[in-house]
């Protein structure tokens, strides 16, 4: 079992959640994607006997601070946009919600396309835990609540840890629409020739 100290520890941590689809009005200039960043009061198991939840609210100082990232799988030369480039975040009482024009580069447009095919579907969050609670522990488990984390980024990935994560190709009224995203639906695109 993982020492206590590992899960409060200054290091960057990563989690992961599955992801939606759905595209803008016109993939040659409107790249955008959106989604579920992560998901709040729900538990995964870590590794070994631990399992953690993220409580809601936990990165919202970060959001407010404005210089959150979002990267293709952590990797952070592999950048997609930030906030100072028009990424937007929602934080609700269960999920934290994202939008992020892309950039207009190889990876940007590679990124897109593979969204739009479903090849990538998840979403995953990296923070450094700042407070956390532990609300259950025995001899062979520990549940902990990260209820304070910095959030350095969001990223586009392969395999979630989270399955109620989304990334999608963003629709112009995402915002204002009260409908909540279908899971994993994929919109038929008809070709004009």
């Amino acid at each position: 079992m993982a020492a206590l100290a590992d899960i409060g520890s200054m290091e960057k941590q990563v989690r992961n959640f599955p992801a939606q689809i759905r595209r803008k009005a016109d993939p040659t200039t409107d790249r955008e994607i959106e989604g579920v960043a992560a998901v709040y009061d729900t538990r995964i198991q870590m590794w070994g006997g631990i399992s953690e939840e993220i409580a809601p609210g936990a990165f919202r100082d970060s959001i407010e601070g404005g210089k959150v990232k979002v990267l293709m799988g952590h990797n952070s030369s592999q950048v997609l946009g930030s906030q100072a480039s028009g990424t937007a975040f929602e934080d609700t009482d269960s999920e934290m919600r994202f939008s992020s024009p892309l950039a207009d580069t190889t990876l940007g447009k590679d990124t897109y396309a593979l969204v739009e095919r479903g090849d990538l579907d998840g979403m995953s969050v990296g923070f450094i835990i700042r407070d956390y609670e532990r609300l259950e522990s025995d001899d062979e488990t520990s549940i902990f609540r990260i209820t304070r984390g910095d959030l350095l980024e969001v990223s586009v990935v392969v395999w979630p840890a989270y399955e109620d994560t989304s990334v999608q190709i963003a629709a112009r009224d995402f915002w204002q629409s009260k409908m909540p995203l279908p899971r994993r639906e994929i919109p038929q695109i008809e070709k004009i020739i």
